[in-house]
């Protein structure tokens, strides 16, 4: 199976429409940026690192936020709730390390798409219940026990 990367989502474009004497911009020497902009119907807050990386708020309340690496910290609980879409695209490795249970309950149907091998350990028992199962196979199934129960 062979399955293509979603495209990434494109970052929206800036909602820069400024008007004097509306927009109030400081620039330090080194070029660090923050601008405050209150035209009417444009309104933005723009924080720019001189690196390029960048927070900016839309008129509309959106934040748009583009860095290097991040680094986030949470030395409490974290909530996240989403009311939309969620989107995750990432174009390299993803380690996910949990130390404590993993909970995940899903209201609908839950698809996966493995494009190569899929190895799962565990150190203790699985089960798994369903109405009905259909296994394939393909050319070959191996079932290695002590005792295999086929009722």
């Amino acid at each position: 199976i062979t399955r293509e990367l979603d495209t990434v989502t494109e970052e929206p474009a800036t909602k820069y429409a400024a008007v004097y004497p509306n927009n109030k911009v400081t620039q330090t020497t080194s070029g660090h940026i923050i601008e405050i902009d209150d035209t009417p119907g444009a309104e933005r807050i723009n924080v720019r690192h001189r690196s390029g990386t960048f927070v900016e708020i839309h008129p509309n309340g959106d934040v748009v936020q583009n860095n290097g690496n991040r680094f986030q910290i949470t030395t409490g609980n974290d909530n996240v709730h989403i009311t939309g879409v969620c989107n995750l695209t990432i174009d390299s490795t993803c380690n996910t390390t949990i130390g404590g249970d993993w909970n995940i309950n899903v209201a609908g149907n839950k698809n996966e798409t493995v494009g190569g091998n899929v190895v799962e350990d565990y150190s203790g028992s699985q089960k798994t219940t369903a109405s009905s199962m259909d296994i394939n196979g393909g050319s070959e199934i191996d079932m290695d026990a002590g005792t295999i129960n086929l009722n």
